[in-house]
This record gives structure tokens, sequence and C-alpha cells, in this order.
């Protein structure tokens, strides 16, 4: 294989330059090309490197093609009439030294005339402004927020209605108030300057421009999508309902070393949390009274502590059905035991219970361990008429009435069914991804089919 020297990458013009020299010149090119080790392949790296250089793009111009083609024809015109007046040299030797001028001219004037239209930097377009359902607010007014706060949204219960207690649907309602979110209808579907998504199935990661700022912000505590993914990922969450951006939202307030479900009875204590939480949520004070961020406008903690104490909490369930089960034989049944399975929302099955007893405790102190378990997780005969042979739970020999208490969770639902008559369903604080079911509960005085 020939080889030859790598053309210079700063400048086109040495190639054509070479092209007239002496048929000294020429021999000392060819000697140079044997003696190099860069082969074709390296050569044309080099030629790449070159061709995306600061001086090749500069010269990108018809009239510089031009030239190039012109030096091009002159070098080759020198080098016939070389030939002619050194017959006598070694005509394998000339013809190696013309290679790398020809090729080099050939290859330069090719690519200068495929870039000699095309610009040399081109910036990617800015997204469209995406119009918005409602206009973008000059600024922040939290005052008029509350007096303006709906009745519709006042009473999102529960942080809003999820069932998750007074002290969640306090703090709650001071965010979404401090993210402009508060007095929407739905501040599930609001997105940043107070336009809505159409649904909840996903976060939008839409960038919406206002005259100040632009961001992607969305829900009801404003989630960054970055921030949303990683606790997409962390919690398996299939959608962006209220439910996942509560439970999404909990976390965030955990992380920061605050207590979600706390009371707080003065204000130098919610003062307190309040900074920590100012990092997550730029509308949140610090204890300097100003947004964490140096261009936000933040809620005052004044305003923060009367929205706090003003929250109208009317509990949707009653308090002890958030907290307690009571054991009965609804449903099909036996007798009075428990049904107690666990259900594992990322693997979307249930698993067996027996590890996970030791958040269940009675209210009179007697050991959950002393209920026999009747019936055990999985296959089995079934024990009467219409009970499954594929048991999804544990069964307990519990007395009618016996008031359990799950620890570390957090009360989803409650509903009756013909199998498992009434039962309620519990989400571990600890790991968000397993729930607590518990069935075949006594019927309650505000239980209604």
């Amino acid at each position: 294989m020939i080889r030859f020297a790598a053309l210079d990458k700063n400048t086109g013009a040495n190639v054509i330059n070479a092209g007239i020299a002496t048929g000294q010149q020429v021999s000392s090119i060819f000697d140079t090309a044997m003696e190099n080790k860069y082969d074709i392949d390296v050569w044309a790296a080099n030629n790449i490197q070159a061709q995306n250089s600061k001086e090749v793009q500069h010269i990108l111009n018809q009239a510089k093609v031009n030239e190039a083609k012109v030096s091009s024809k002159n070098s080759l015109e020198a080098f016939k009439t070389q030939l002619n007046a050194n017959t006598k040299k070694n005509t394998s030797n000339v013809f190696a030294g013309i290679l790398p001028v020809l090729g080099g001219g050939y290859l330069m004037s090719k690519y200068m005339k495929d870039q000699a239209d095309r610009p040399m930097y081109l910036p990617p377009k800015p997204e469209k402004n995406i119009p918005l359902t409602a206009a973008v607010p000059k600024k922040r007014d939290y005052l008029s927020l509350l007096e303006d706060q709906t009745e519709g949204a006042a009473n999102l219960q529960s942080g809003p209605g999820m069932g998750f207690g007074e002290g969640w649907g306090r703090f709650s309602h001071v965010i979404r108030m401090a993210e402009g979110t508060g007095k929407a209808d739905n501040p599930y579907k609001v997105m940043f300057g107070g336009g809505t998504m159409e649904n909840l199935n996903q976060h939008p990661d839409t960038v919406i421009h206002g005259k100040r700022h632009s961001s992607a912000a969305a829900g009801a505590y404003q989630f960054m999508p970055k921030t949303w993914n990683r606790l997409k990922e962390k919690y398996n969450f299939n959608d962006f309902s209220g439910e996942n951006q509560e439970l999404g939202a909990r976390s965030l307030v955990k992380d920061r070393g605050v207590d979600p479900d706390k009371i707080y009875k003065t204000k130098n204590e919610f003062a307190e949390a309040m900074n920590l939480l100012s990092p997550e949520w730029a509308g949140l004070p610090t204890l300097q009274n100003k947004s964490h961020y140096f261009d936000q406008t933040a809620m005052d903690i004044d305003t923060a502590w009367q929205t706090y104490n003003n929250y109208s909490w009317n509990p949707s369930q009653p308090v002890s059905a958030n907290v307690s089960f009571l054991t009965g034989d609804t449903g099909i049944s036996t007798g009075p035991h428990l049904h107690f399975s666990v259900w594992n929302n990322r693997n979307k099955q249930f698993v067996d219970p027996t590890s996970y007893t030791s958040v269940l405790s009675t209210s009179s102190g007697t050991p959950f361990s002393s209920f026999s378990r009747s019936s055990g997780f999985g296959p089995r005969a079934a024990p009467t008429a219409g009970a499954t042979t594929d048991h999804d739970g544990n069964d307990y020999r519990t007395p009618s009435g016996t008031e359990l208490n799950i620890a570390n969770s957090e009360f989803l639902s409650r509903d009756y069914s013909s199998g498992y008559g009434w039962q309620n369903k519990y989400r571990s604080l600890d790991n968000p991804e397993i729930e607590y079911w518990l069935a075949h509960g006594q019927q309650l005085d505000t239980d209604v089919r």
C-alpha cells in the first residue's frame, strides 16, 4: 500500500502550493511519503479534522472554491511540464509525489463545494410558546388568593381528599396556596402560569413561557419533570393522578426532614418547617421571610401561618376509620376472623403476608401473635362454599370487634364486596409500593353500601 504524508489540517494552501515544487521537492515529498507511518485511513481522519477546523470553515465560499479548482489545475500543468523535462527520472517516483497533491486538491475542492452554502452553526430553534387556558399572572398575591378561595378548593380534604389526616390537610393546603394552585377547581391539573393540562396520564413535561420566567412545573405541588421522574422511578408511579401527586409531595416533605402529619401549635415551629421546605418550593418563606431563590417571590410567614390556621378541616370519613379496623365476619366467612393480605403495587400481585404481621397490634394491648392462623397463603381447600382455593392472604382467629391498629401506614379506602365483606386498605409509609388489606371487618354505623 502506498503511504504518503498527511495533509496539514490547518490550511489547504500548503497542499496546493506543493504542486509547483521542483523535481527535487517532488522527490522529497515522495521520500517523506514512503517513510511516513500514516496510512490512508489516518490521513482521512486528519482530513476530517481539517474540514472541521475554523480556518477551513472560514473559506467556505464560492470564490475560494474556484481558487482551489484553478490551483489544482495549475498544479497538474506544472507537473506535466516537470515530467517532460525530467524524462530520465523514475516515473513512479514522480507519480507518487503527484498523488497527495492531486488527491488533496481534489478532496479540498469537493469538500468546499459541498459546504459552500452550509452555515457554520445553526442554533436550536426555541420552542413555540404554548397557549394557556388562563393568563399568566403578573405576580403572586397570596392575600387575594385567600380572599378569592373557592368553596370547592377550600374544602378539598386530607391533602386534598385522600384520607391522610388533618396534619397533612393543613400543611398541603399551605404549599398549594404558596405555589399558586390552591384556588383551582382541580389543582392537580394546573400547569405553570395557571393553564391546565388535558389529563393526568403523565407529567406534561412542557415548558410554559411567561413574561418573567419559563417553567415546566405542573400539578398541585408544581413538580418539575426531573423531580417527578425521580419520584416515579422510586415509587413506580404509573400516572400523574392526584393520589400519586399527594404521595410524591409527602415524600419530598419527609426527605427534607419535616413530618407531613404534624399539627403545629406555634408559629415558630411552623416557620422552621417552612424554612426547611423553602428549597423545595420557591413559594414557601425562609426564616428571612423571603424565597430561597433570589429571583422568586414567596408567601410571607404571617400569611402562611394564617393560611394554615384558617384551613377548613372537614374529613370525609371518621378519624377512627383512618387509624383502626374492627374485625367481624362480613362477606363469605366461617365465623369471626381477620383476613390479612399484602399487595405489591410494583409487581401487581399479592405476596405472602406472614412477614408483615409486625405492623398489626390491638388497641387492648393483646399481642397479635396470640391469634392463631386458621388458613395460610396460597393453594388450599375451600373452607366453605364460595371461598377461594387460591388464598391471597392469611386468616387469623380474631374475636369479633377486635380493634386493630396498623403501624407506619396511611389509610387509603374502605369498601364492601360479597367475598371479603368490609375491607380497609392502607399504604405502608416505609415502602409505598406495599399495601395492607384487612377484610371481613365489622360493619360500622357510618358504612353505606
